[in-house]
């Protein structure tokens, strides 16, 4: 079931650099911080050169450091020494980990993505052991941010749900100061996940129970992306009237796509899938919006193209007697969208953030971190239409602050100092966990919830 992995080469030899002229010594200094030596074992990371470096970045600093790999890919992307690779169903899963635990005298969890099959168990049999669980994501606010929130993320965050809790906590921290944009490659981003995926596919006989979590095979949505690249090439938006008008003053109200595959979707809404999503937003447009106003539905950046959602959006608004009104568009400026925008409506996409920030009303249809008294609109998506009203600055304020300070790390996952500058956050903010007061967590615990 579980074969050790040994590596040639210590921790300190791999981490002595990202890449040329980026060191973790100075970038993280020496020394184990507050001298308390603690055992992290690291499940699935994302698909990136991430997790190897925050594990060699904790090691240096004198921690015992463990990892779970669950396939080919995570094995390609994690080499450093004492890594297990679990061969077993997912089924033997919880026991095997439950054992971990107790052989490794583990003091905290790192996992990337808190609803993948192998990490539900894990987070569970964690909290029952009281031992600390560190989830990483995309960041809530993007670029420059990545997501590190201990407990759980998303629908599952540990944030307070009351404005009145996001005030009282940031009146305690101190201002977020911004500093300089992140470099987030995407072509480092495609070959990364590329190279992944087929290692995990020509290593499948060594991990033949492992299934990928994702609904859609990625070599199936490779082949969408390329379709759509290239289809790209050779048509435009037939958007360019609509769009003139809404910078003449026309009214129109967005609603972004997600990605059915995102776990925001299948697990942190009623919806599961987009298409049902969409049917209920243009519904209710039709029947309840200003006869004068437009429905602008933007496509996701990274959607494969596998589905026509041209093609859908206009059967279904064709069916609610909206095709005049109802608009898709692809690639024009999501910002500029937003910013014109008379309302926004998500399921839960980080574009809610950006409409907050340009003090646009938000409807949430899903469960957001962001979805609270005084930022969103909390009556039904019927009512949104015209009743809705800007988010209050101050509830923003604060809670943006709130989000920096306990749940981002600046940083990125996909160029050499993203990844450096995120390590380097993302080791502060975990061995400054380790040395709380008492005073400072009880300012916390009471307003925030538990994960399951």
């Amino acid at each position: 079931m579980v074969e050790v992995i040994q590596s040639g080469r210590s921790y300190r030899q791999f981490s002595g650099f990202i890449g040329p002229d980026v060191r973790w010594d100075e970038l993280l200094g020496t020394g184990l911080g507050n001298g308390t030596r603690r055992s992290f074992l690291f499940l699935q990371g994302n698909v990136s050169q991430f997790f190897q470096h925050l594990g060699a970045a904790l090691a240096d600093r004198g921690h015992s450091i463990h990892k779970v790999n669950f396939n080919g890919g995570d094995q390609l992307f994690w080499r450093l020494p004492g890594a297990v690779n679990f061969h077993g169903t997912i089924d033997q899963w919880p026991a095997y980990f439950e054992s971990l635990l107790t052989e490794h005298e583990i003091t905290d969890v790192i996992l990337f993505g808190d609803c993948r099959p192998v990490h539900r168990p894990a987070i569970i049999a964690a909290k029952e052991r009281h031992i600390q669980v560190y989830v990483l994501e995309e960041g809530y606010l993007r670029p420059n941010w990545i997501t590190l929130e201990r407990g759980g993320v998303n629908g599952f965050t540990t944030l307070p749900r009351l404005p009145e809790d996001f005030i009282r906590l940031a009146d305690r921290l101190p201002d977020v100061k911004e500093g300089s944009s992140i470099e987030n490659s995407f072509a480092r981003r495609a070959v990364e996940d590329v190279l992944y995926h087929i290692v995990r596919l020509l290593m499948h006989w060594r991990f033949p129970h492992y299934q990928f979590h994702a609904p859609v095979d990625p070599f199936i949505e490779y082949w969408g992306w390329v379709k759509r690249f290239v289809m790209r090439r050779f048509k435009r938006d037939d958007f360019s009237g609509v769009y003139a008008l809404t910078k003449t003053g026309q009214p129109y109200y967005l609603f972004p796509l997600q990605l059915d595959s995102d776990y925001q979707v299948r697990v942190h809404s009623k919806f599961k899938r987009i298409e049902p999503a969409l049917e209920q937003v243009i519904r209710s447009f039709s029947k309840c919006a200003p006869v004068d106003s437009m429905l602008i539905v933007k496509s996701h950046p990274l959607d494969s193209g596998l589905c026509d959602w041209k093609a859908l959006v206009a059967k279904l608004a064709a069916k609610h007697n909206a095709a005049d009104r109802v608009f898709y568009i692809e690639h024009e400026d999501l910002v500029g969208l937003v910013k014109r925008a008379k309302g926004v409506v998500t399921i839960n996409s980080t574009v809610g953030s950006v409409a907050l920030h340009f003090k646009r009303p938000l409807i949430a249809l899903g469960e957001a971190i962001y979805d609270v008294e005084g930022l969103t609109f909390q009556f039904s998506l019927n009512r949104f239409w015209k009743e809705a009203t800007p988010p209050q600055a101050d509830v923003f304020a604060a809670f943006q602050k709130v989000l920096v300070h306990h749940c981002l790390v600046r940083g990125s996952f996909f160029s050499r100092k993203g990844v450096a500058c995120a390590v380097e956050a993302a080791v502060a903010r975990i061995d400054g966990d380790a040395v709380k007061s008492a005073e400072q967590y009880s300012m916390t615990k009471a307003a925030y919830a538990s994960v399951v």
